[in-house]
């Protein structure tokens, strides 16, 4: 089988997955499987377009089950920043930062006890920062391996370095087409022209022109590609006509142009691409150079319109630059997303230096995210903010690029006003070093701006970032100036937002006396304004005052009021955090059963939208309400994963009421050494952060501290309050996690139960509850009994009896069917030729994939050609009982990613169907 289609079959989540396949490199691929399997540091070294990270995808593949910790891919072609090396790297490997920690660091730690592979692509620009990230992780991370891609080594002690040469080429005197057809460079351009012009049949007689142009080519995957990609428009012949003139680039000496020579073959076969433009072609070449990490057809004809394009003509240019191998297509959440290849990104950039106005282009590109950015505030707080997230998050390298310009603007306002609206992003996703760096840099710079509703608005996002990392002081001296901006310009709006943002504070410091005032002007200010949505906010706060007084009835009037306008809004995020806060009064009130719902439909929103602070709030609540429930262990493992979500995102108020939601669930559980230790780290840490507890939850835990006093006595208690006292937040976080070293009691065993129509999946201390259907009770039957293959015709029947699946046609479509035949005859072919040249070694892997097309065609194709259906009882059951798992568990995922990813990799369909998880997991199973 070819290494194209072992990818393509790879359960490799980590890798990004190539459109086209993978031809030849055979000896290469062999040799960097051994060093990838016997080294740590494995740089693959080559020019531009020689194809080092195809061939990294390719290693990493087949080197996936070594590392069951999974392979993870980072993409550093659209970085420019060394500083941000560690950050990107850190969420590719998916480890999250927590506030002042360094990106580095946090990296290591994430990865310090995870068997993975790291594939650094594109490091010749940030040769440094890649270095020093590569070597963290070998001195830091014993069973990481890293696997690197660049144009020039890291030039470290460790590193084995594994050159990437062209692709085989025919000597000048090679012999016949079945012997030219055997070398890489051939197959890889007959491959290329053949998907360029599907059904296209190379003559024998051409096969030498062939050869003679990947010899001029020098083998460089790239420039064959784009050579083959011309045969829409040209023989080949002609292709290698044109090649003429293009060549002789490669002969000028270097002090001509000051190309480096590993650019110049490249260079060559760019530019000869680039001659064959027409003009409107080669503009808006140009002008795509000015992104940075992708783009869609909006973009373009936002940014790169006018001026020579017409952008009615803009969607055939892009069609046409796709065609011809300079764009690259993808898909990004269901929408077409393009790029250019690294390569030929910095060949437009040179022309577009040359040949347009960059300051237009860059103040363009600039506006365009801007305008993302200003829609992106208001769709975050409505009913798609799960949507506008991933956007985002594809836009990240657009916004950096369009911040790095804009700082070196001669008016700073508009930068402002884009790192304002990104701030609320930045928070979510936790980036807040980021977002204090370019909020830091651009104020610096605006210390003479007028007052302004964007100056107003920059300065209460500023004390935002403060106040989620705990620096009260500096959140409120922040948000005294937003106010005292807002009163300057008689803008209602900010001046609401200012005297939220002052009350909540004061809330969270317990001053409940200044809270109460503030919060009340800040209503009476969003409702002049008329602004419906804000005036939301302070009602949520209002009730969260009122609860810390004891007054239950208006807590619960003002969340209902604020969930009534929330979903009349379609504000998802509204509507979730609502129902959590309404959990918390209902709690209060001892309507368990009222407060569990509640809370479980808020972290169901959470986790949809992946929001991170409304799902350790969540999860906190959740440990509270297990408690009360009597259920001491789930209310730990609830507080553990709260404890988890709010490191993550370094949520400091978070990450004490969890750690003083687990001290809780350890004393009740019988452990109250840990739990009075813990209760002092939180007593300590609440007065370094200026945040008393409040009622109802500091009454609570007053309880539990007594229980635990006289469990333990007062000598000892004082002991462990005082160790406890002396942890930082670090050890705090640690000792909740894993009870500093005492052994805890089995963690609860993970259930699937199904009460009327609704399933309830508990794992890791997580709950979901799902609505039932076909695939859930196929899953529930595998979980059920571990390890054992079911027919899918009998897993079929206790799952609900006969499924009636349409006729899904022929098994193999006609394309398919003359496309592996096509390959039967170049496998005689190269058969052939590696017995007349005593090859057996090559004879034998072209036998291999020989018998596995047989194999395919014989399954497809009856003795007389008829093609066979899909008609037989047992495949279309396969096809349904896969489809409905498969959907299944997309809803597990969106709800519990956690448990999505365990049954995901431990779920087998087929024929035969089986769970077989890694280790041994017990479910306990109910249907009902």
């Amino acid at each position: 089988m070819s290494q194209g289609r072992r990818l393509a079959g790879a359960d490799v989540g980590g890798l990004p997955r190539p459109p086209t396949s993978f031809v030849g490199r055979a000896e290469e691929l062999r040799r960097l499987g051994g060093m990838v399997a016997g080294g740590r540091l494995v740089t693959l070294h080559g020019p531009g377009g020689a194809g080092k990270t195809r061939l990294s995808l390719e290693a990493a593949a087949e080197a996936a089950d070594r590392f069951p910790d999974g392979v993870r891919f980072a993409d550093l072609a659209g970085l420019h920043e060394p500083e941000l090396v560690p950050r990107a790297v850190a969420a590719a490997a998916q480890v999250r930062e927590r506030p002042g920690q360094e990106a580095l660091a946090a990296l290591t730690d994430g990865l310090r006890t995870r068997r993975v592979l790291l594939i650094l692509d594109n490091c010749e620009h940030l040769l440094d920062a890649c270095g020093r990230v590569a070597a963290s992780l070998l001195a830091a991370c014993p069973t990481v391996a890293v696997l690197a891609t660049s144009r020039e080594p890291l030039g470290l002690p460790a590193e084995t370095v594994f050159p990437v040469p062209p692709m085989g080429t025919p000597p000048g005197d090679a012999g016949p087409a079945a012997a030219l057809a055997a070398y890489d460079a051939v197959l890889l351009f007959l491959a290329r022209a053949e998907r360029a012009v599907p059904g296209l049949v190379v003559a024998p007689s051409e096969v030498p022109v062939v050869a003679r142009i990947c010899r001029r080519l020098d083998g460089l995957p790239l420039a064959i590609e784009l050579a083959a990609s011309r045969l829409k428009v040209l023989s080949v012949a002609e292709v290698d006509e044109r090649l003429a003139d293009r060549f002789r680039l490669l002969r000028r000496p270097t002090a001509d142009d000051g190309v480096p020579a590993r650019q110049r073959t490249l260079r060559a076969t760019i530019d000869w691409s680039y001659a064959l433009l027409e003009e409107p072609e080669r503009r808006l070449l140009h002008r795509l150079s000015v992104f940075s990490g992708g783009f869609g057809l909006d973009a373009v004809e936002d940014v790169c319109a006018g001026d020579g394009i017409d952008e009615e003509a803009l969607l055939d240019l892009l069609a046409g630059l796709v065609d011809k191998s300079l764009v690259v297509r993808g898909e990004h959440t269901g929408r077409a997303r393009h790029r250019l290849l690294d390569s030929i990104g910095a060949f437009a950039a040179e022309r577009c230096a040359e040949h347009e106005d960059l300051e237009w282009l860059r103040a363009r590109h600039f506006g365009h995210y801007l305008a993302i950015a200003t829609r992106a505030d208001e769709e975050l707080r409505g009913s798609r903010q799960a949507e506008w997230l991933a956007r985002l998050d594809a836009e990240q390298d657009n916004f950096r690029a369009a911040l790095r310009w804009g700082m070196s603007a001669a008016d700073p306002a508009p930068t402002l006003d884009l790192i304002w609206l990104l701030q609320i992003y930045w928070v979510w996703r936790g980036n807040f070093s980021e977002g204090q760096r370019w909020f830091d840099e651009a104020m610096a710079r605006a210390t003479d701006a007028a007052p302004s509703v964007n100056r107003a608005r920059a300065l209460a996002r500023w004390g935002e970032i403060a106040e989620v990392m705990g620096e009260y002081g500096t959140a409120r001296s922040r948000y005294e100036q937003s106010l005292a901006v807002g009163r300057a310009i008689g803008d209602p709006t900010r001046i609401g937002t200012a005297l939220l943002a002052l009350g909540e504070v004061a809330l969270a410091q317990g001053d409940l006396g200044r809270a109460r005032p503030l919060l009340d002007d800040s209503l009476v200010e969003y409702r002049k304004a008329g602004d419906r949505e804000r005036a939301r906010w302070p009602l949520d706060a209002m009730a969260a005052l009122a609860l810390a007084e004891g007054d239950l009835v208006e807590a619960a009037r003002l969340l209902e009021l604020s969930l009534s306008e929330a979903r009349e809004l379609g504000n998802e995020l509204g509507v979730g955090e609502a129902n959590r806060n309404l959990a918390r009064v209902a709690r209060a009130r001892g309507d368990l059963v009222t407060a569990r719902s509640r809370c479980e439909e808020a972290l169901g929103f959470a986790r949809r939208l992946g929001e991170r602070s409304l799902e350790g709030d969540g999860l906190t609540t959740l440990s509270h309400l297990e408690l009360d429930l009597g259920e001491a262990q789930r209310a730990l493992d609830a507080a553990r994963s709260a404890l988890r979500v709010e490191e993550e995102t370094g949520r400091r108020l978070g990450m004490l009421e969890a750690l003083e939601a687990a001290a809780a669930a350890m004393v009740t559980a019988g452990r109250p050494r840990p739990g009075a230790r813990l209760y002092g780290a939180a007593a300590a840490l609440r007065e370094r952060l200026g945040t008393p507890a409040l009622p109802p939850e500091s009454t609570r835990h007053q309880r539990q501290r007594e229980q635990a006093r006289a469990e333990l006595g007062e000598q000892r208690f004082a002991s462990e309050w005082g160790r406890g006292r002396a942890l930082s937040w670090e050890e705090a976080t640690s000792l909740a996690l894993d009870d500093a070293g005492e052994t805890p009691p089995p963690p609860s065993p993970p259930s699937m139960v199904l009460e009327g129509d609704v399933w309830t999946l508990r794992y890791e201390g997580d709950a979901v509850r799902l609505r039932d259907s076909r695939g859930l009770r196929f899953i529930a039957t595998l979980l059920a009994d571990p390890g054992r293959e079911l027919h899918v015709l009998d897993l079929v029947a206790p799952a609900g009896g006969r499924l009636v699946v349409a006729d899904s046609g022929a098994a193999i479509d006609p394309a398919a069917r003359d496309a592996y035949r096509r390959r039967v005859e170049e496998l005689r072919l190269v058969i052939d030729d590696a017995q007349a040249g005593g090859d057996p070694e090559r004879e034998a892997q072209a036998r291999e994939e020989l018998e596995f097309i047989a194999r395919e065609l014989a399954a497809a194709y009856g003795l007389r050609g008829t093609a066979r259906r899909l008609d037989d009882p047992a495949e279309r059951a396969r096809k349904a009982v896969t489809n409905r798992i498969r959907d299944a568990l997309a809803r597990i995922d969106a709800n519990q990613p956690a448990l999505g990813r365990h049954l995901r990799a431990s779920i087998r369909t087929g024929a035969f169907c089986s769970y077989q998880p890694e280790r041994p997991v017990a479910w306990e199973v109910r249907p009902g």
